[in-house]
């Protein structure tokens, strides 16, 4: 840290020669000096500075001030491959753009990632003309639209250009689902070729956090409806609390208890439930449970029109189009007793985790990373490095409030409020969920005092509000991630009266959270002050109970005394350590299950990509394969000749006949091959499609039946296995079947397909 704030001393000595320079000058030298670095194999210590001083003062011109040191030691922070933790207000889209520049410089080609779409082309914007007076190109990738009927491969071309540019700006939604998208196309000039060489990540806790877990799906084929929703819904509310199944609100888990099997086992006639031979059963079992115990209308969903409709967790808006995955969305439609909506195959998926770990380099920046740094290390590599402020913070960090219920806390929040808006300050109110948000905006709207609502529904209309919170007597109310990545403007009258108030409604489940909250006020050295308020019916109690936080409340005090505050006050905290402890246990096994998936996944997509590029075909080799597959699946399944040649070699086979199944193998190679021979490329061609098909058609089927797998196993309590080994099992015996299906798969396309020749080449699939 030392070495970077001598070198940033040095790049601001030869940036104030730079200003000199006019405008035309600058631009020729930087253009040339940028040029001269780009193209040079080396890049020492002086050619750094250099390029430092450059694209500072190339800041300057556009933007009208020069970076701080501190923004200059964040930028050789991330080019090192670490995490840069800057307190809000410090500047971190300046950081960004010097670090993406000194990228450029070292042949890096970068990816920019941002919470959300707004904050990417806000960025961009703000950054292309910086780039442009050098010279560089840069681009924003934005998300389809849903509403076209354009196909993904209409698209590419005009996409493949914008991720062709060396620095690039987009989200990780976007970007993850074009990587799945672009391993789904059937032609080489369709396959997007993205660059996994180095991705900064804004906000990077929240991502590789919060998010981690999180999997991107792309679903398609519509299963056979399942007859079993119904069924098990009605076995599902048959059951007691408490002694049929337990839950984990918190976690949103449920399970059945040994009392729960039992029933189960009645109920549905089976000696023992957990048999791989009720894999289904049990799967639709838990996502009755599931449905019925943790999912909450109102919450997670509402039913309008007779249709069940999803909300966004964090905004409470409707998420039209959006379905819950893996039958979840069947089984809360069969509890609400609305028509069952078709459940569709995952075709492909990938999570945060593993998709940032497919960079060569990855670096970050955030507001709140070190209460972490553990966990980034050991999972993703990265140091966490705390930057230190450009001012001084002189924030107040007021001491907590607390009561015995919520609504005596409601009572003092609004007592507290209305104090501070009558002084002139801003109040921003950070709440837990969109649901403490509308509670607070109601009470606040019943004794007529005006506010903004801010939920991080991520568009630029919120993220005014969150610009125009600093305005005096202002009363906005947010939820913990709305507004992350826009700073909060002070008017100058709010700086001299205290500057920004922050009040917390309540403790949240980490102290990075806290952090979070409490990083909202006092930017760059201005005033400010946060405080939180305590119930002990609050959230964070309930999800962890404790026996004399209950005793306590069962008292119904209306003050509390010293010695109890510290109490909880000290709990809080113990609370929040394990909290995050068991955070990271989940996140750490959901990576290494997802592990299992991945490994898989680059094997299929390397297989794809050889078939799709191959030039040539060895036809000799592919004949052998067909005639040994056919061996495979007659000895290993004990097939029966007779249906297994109406399946896989002959549909108008007479039984009288006597068929050499590998005979007829070579005579439809050869049919095929003298069919085609007039058409240059035609066989190939059409082997290639049988490839695709057959490996496209049972990856899908293996996708969705390894995430089937991962929502049994998940709530798969009641067992005595390590979840993780029994996935790990599961998972192989899994793919093993995967495997054989392809070859079958391979034969059968091969030997029953009709081919058409017009145009172009048409094969109709058996």
């Amino acid at each position: 840290m030392n070495n970077f704030l001598k070198i940033s001393k040095k790049v601001l000595i030869l940036q104030k020669d730079l200003e000199e320079q006019s405008d035309g000058d600058f631009n020729e030298y930087a253009q040339k000096i940028t040029h001269k670095f780009y193209n040079q194999n080396e890049f020492d210590n002086e050619m750094e500075i250099s390029a430092l001083s450059i694209i500072v003062e190339a800041i300057r011109r556009e933007e009208g001030y020069v970076a701080f040191p501190v923004q200059i030691i964040g930028a050789l922070t991330l080019l090192n491959g670490n995490i840069a933790e800057m307190k809000t207000g410090e500047g971190k889209t300046i950081t960004a753009i010097i670090a993406l520049y000194l990228g450029y410089l070292k042949n890096h080609h970068q990816i920019l990632f941002t919470q959300n779409q707004y904050l990417a082309k806000r960025d961009y914007e703000f950054s292309r003309p910086i780039f442009k007076r050098l010279n560089i190109s840069s681009g924003l990738v934005e998300e389809l639209d849903k509403k076209s009927n354009q196909k993904f491969s209409f698209k590419m071309k005009e996409r493949q250009s914008m991720y062709d540019n060396p620095i690039v700006y987009t989200t990780n939604d976007v970007f993850g689902f074009d990587y799945l998208q672009s391993n789904l196309v059937s032609q080489s000039e369709e396959k997007l070729n993205l660059h996994f060489d180095w991705a900064i990540v804004d906000e990077i806790d929240s991502i590789l956090l919060d998010d981690a877990q999180m999997p991107l799906i792309i679903s398609g084929n519509p299963k056979a409806q399942s007859n079993l929703f119904n069924i098990t819904n009605k076995f599902v509310s048959l059951l007691e609390p408490l002694i049929d199944y337990q839950t984990d609100n918190r976690k949103k888990t449920v399970w059945l208890t040994e009392q729960g099997v039992q029933k189960a086992n009645k109920f549905f006639r089976v000696e023992k439930l957990f048999n791989k031979n009720n894999f289904e059963l049990v799967k639709h079992i838990m996502l009755a449970l599931q449905a019925n115990v943790i999912m909450k209308i109102g919450d997670d969903y509402i039913v309008s029109g007779g249709e069940m409709k999803l909300l966004d967790s964090t905004t409470g808006r409707i998420m039209e189009g959006s379905l819950f995955e893996s039958g979840l969305h069947q089984a809360i439609e069969a509890k609400e007793f609305v028509p069952l909506s078709k459940e569709n195959r995952s075709m492909a998926s990938v999570t945060y985790q593993n998709l940032f770990r497919m960079f060569k380099q990855l670096s970050g920046l955030t507001g709140t990373a070190y209460t972490n740094r553990k966990e980034f290390l050991e999972i993703y590599n990265l140091h966490v490095d705390r930057i230190p402020e450009n001012i001084k913070s002189v924030r107040s960090d007021l001491k907590d409030h607390y009561t015995v219920s919520l609504s005596n806390k409601l009572e003092l929040i609004m007592k507290r409020t209305t104090e501070l808006i009558k002084a002139g300050r801003p109040v921003l109110l950070v709440t837990e969920s969109i649901f403490t948000a509308n509670i607070y905006s109601n009470f606040f709207w019943s004794k007529n005092i005006s506010h903004n609502v801010l939920t991080g529904s991520q568009n630029a209309n919120e993220a005014e509000i969150i610009k125009m919170a600093g305005k005096k007597s202002t009363l906005t109310i947010a939820t913990i991630i709305a507004g992350r990545g826009t700073d909060i403007k002070i008017d100058k009258d709010v700086q001299e009266i205290g500057g920004l108030a922050v009040i917390a409604t309540e403790h949240f489940s980490s102290k990075r959270i806290d952090n979070q909250v409490r990083g909202r006020a006092g930017r760059q050295g201005e005033n400010g002050t946060t405080e939180f308020f305590v119930s002990l019916e609050d959230k964070i109690f309930e999800d962890f109970y404790v026996n004399r936080i209950e005793r306590i409340s069962n008292k119904k005090l209306l003050k509390l005394n010293f010695f109890q505050k510290e109490y909880i006050k000290h709990k809080i905290k113990q609370i929040q350590t394990k909290f995050e402890e068991d955070d990271y246990k989940n996140r750490f096994t959901s990576m290494e299950m997802d592990e299992t998936l991945r490994v898989q996944r680059e094997i299929i997509y390397h297989e794809r990509d050889t078939i799709i590029n191959q030039n040539e075909l060895n036809h000799k080799q592919f004949v052998y394969l067909l005639k040994r597959y056919a061996k495979n699946i007659i000895d290993s399944e004990n097939y029966d000749s007779t249906r297994f040649i109406f399946d896989f070699i002959d549909e108008s086979y007479n039984i009288d006949d006597q068929i050499n199944i590998d005979e007829k193998i070579s005579d439809r190679f050869n049919y095929v091959q003298n069919l085609l021979a007039p058409y240059p490329k035609a066989f190939e061609e059409f082997v290639n499609q049988i490839l695709l098909k057959s490996i496209d058609t049972e990856w899908v089927s293996h996708v969705d039946k390894m995430q089937q797998l991962r929502l049994l196993i998940d709530k798969r309590v009641t067992g005595q296995k390590n979840p993780l080994q029994e996935y790990q099992e599961d998972s192989q015996r899994l793919y093993k079947i995967f495997r054989n299906s392809v070859d079958k798969a391979i034969l059968k396309n091969f030997m029953l397909s009709r081919l058409e020749i017009k145009n172009n080449l048409k094969v109709t699939f058996p």
